[in-house]
């Protein structure tokens, strides 16, 4: 830090001196908080060399996709961590950079999201696609599976290949239905 601070209009700013050697000013929250001290350049210019990405990487779709998973793994205070971390689903430590997870799933198709393909198996290059929300909402462990001639599918792809509709369907299998005839094969 070069001054003690200099009063502004948008409260205290201290100038600072980045190691590209240019000075900025950088207010004093940022330093107590323990913001980084380079100027706007080269923040912006390492961000986009480090992540391959815009001026602002936090603001790509892999990047947050990245952050999500690494909270619900990693952060034992995090909303979701009892769903993952807490009951054993990790990542692997390729996947601790950011780099390597974009080099793995490459860049998110829209519409989409990351999924595991097996429930219970952590987050890796072998066990994770970019999904729709549809093939999300049919990989969820709470699923209920049904087998009919061989046929496994979920409650409600079941009910898809039917035209039957889902309530109806779960109310059938609900009262104790057998399976053809809640199907409607009878």
């Amino acid at each position: 830090m070069l001054d003690s601070g200099e009063k502004y209009a948008a409260g205290y700013r201290h100038r600072v001196r980045c190691s590209c050697g240019r000075i900025s000013l950088v207010y004093r929250s940022c330093l107590v908080s323990g913001g980084s001290l380079k100027c706007k350049s080269c923040s912006n210019s390492d961000n986009a060399r480090r992540h391959g990405h815009a001026s602002d990487p936090n603001r790509s779709p892999e990047y947050r996709t990245w952050q999500s998973m690494v909270q619900r793994c990693r952060n034992p205070n995090g909303p979701d961590y009892h769903r993952y971390g807490g009951r054993g689903i990790n990542m692997c430590g390729r996947w601790a950079s950011f780099e390597n997870f974009l080099l793995d799933m490459g860049h998110r198709p829209d519409g989409t999201t990351l999924n595991r393909v097996d429930n219970d198996i952590g987050y890796n290059k072998e066990n994770c696609r970019w999904s729709t929300h549809r093939e999300q909402y049919n990989n969820k462990c709470s699923n209920r599976i049904i087998e009919y001639r061989s046929r496994r599918a979920t409650m409600a792809q079941w009910a898809r290949i039917r035209k039957i509709k889902y309530s109806v369907l779960f109310q059938r299998i609900h009262r104790g239905w057998t399976v053809r005839r809640a199907l409607g094969y009878e």
